[in-house]
Order: structure tokens, then sequence, then C-alpha cells
């Protein structure tokens, strides 16, 4: 029997489109990802204090606040974890963008790209 044999190739973005309005179409959900987003940064910082212990000079103690404003109909989320240079910011809502390699981090680098998305979705930003 012969084989046939077709390429496939898909954008990306439009993948995360249909990925994003069939399953994070709900705005809880978006805040669940969001502080597990605040979580995965505190354990970062809690790993790597286990090999620099000075980092940890603020206290020891994570954190992640949640607040609303509802003046400005924003929502914040904060945390004390590991942190986002300035100078990365932009790059850490890229889809796929790691900030740290793999060796040092678990992650797929879609999770704060996805955020951004669904945020935009409901008339918001990040």
């Amino acid at each position: 029997m012969a084989q046939d044999e077709f390429t496939f190739e898909a954008e990306v973005g439009k993948i995360l489109d249909i990925v994003i309005h069939s399953l994070y179409s709900n705005k809880e959900i978006f805040l669940r990802e969001l502080v597990s987003n605040a979580a995965d940064a505190c354990d970062k910082l809690r790993h790597l204090a286990l090999t620099k212990p000075g980092l940890m000079d603020g206290g020891s103690e994570f954190k992640i606040a949640l607040s609303t404003n509802k003046r400005d109909r924003s929502i914040t989320v904060a945390d004390n974890g590991i942190g986002i240079e300035m100078r990365y910011f932009d790059k850490s809502f890229v889809m796929f963008r790691r900030l740290h390699g793999r060796d040092k981090f678990d992650g797929t680098g879609v999770g704060l790209a996805v955020c951004k998305k669904i945020a935009a979705n409901h008339g918001g930003a990040i």
C-alpha cells in the first residue's frame, strides 16, 4: 500500500488563539494562571537560595498578594519571588521565550504569554 506524506504548517499565534478561546475563556482561570506564575516565582527564588543564602536577606517568608482597584478596573498580583529584570520584561510575555535555561528551572515559556493574551481578549492589558 502506498503511503502519502503531507506537510503541516501552523502559525503559533493562531494556535494560541484557539487554545485560549477554548480553554482559557473564563476570567477565573486567568487569575489562577497569574497566581500559579507568582507561586512559581517564589519556588524559583527558594531553589536559588539553597546555593546562595544571601538572596533571602529580606526575609524567608514568601508572599503572594492580590489587590483590586475598582476605579482603574485593575487587579494586581504581586509576589516576592525571583522577579523579572526590567530589561527582560517585554521578552517574558513572548510565547516560548524563557528567561532561564531548562537546566535551571522547569517551565515552557508559555504562562505569561497566555495571561497577556487572555487579558487582551477581555479588553485588558498586562
